[in-house]
């Protein structure tokens, strides 16, 4: 909890980019769901 006190930057950088990953996967798999999905 101290790092985030301390460096508030470096921990909003770390959140965004964590939330930017998993906004991608996220679209990764439902393009390959719906790739799936189509096929059926």
């Amino acid at each position: 909890m101290m790092k985030i006190i301390k460096g508030p930057i470096g921990f909003l950088g770390n959140l965004v980019r964590a939330v930017g990953a998993g906004l991608q996967l996220f679209v990764r798999v439902l393009k390959v769901r719906c790739v799936i999905i189509g096929r059926l």
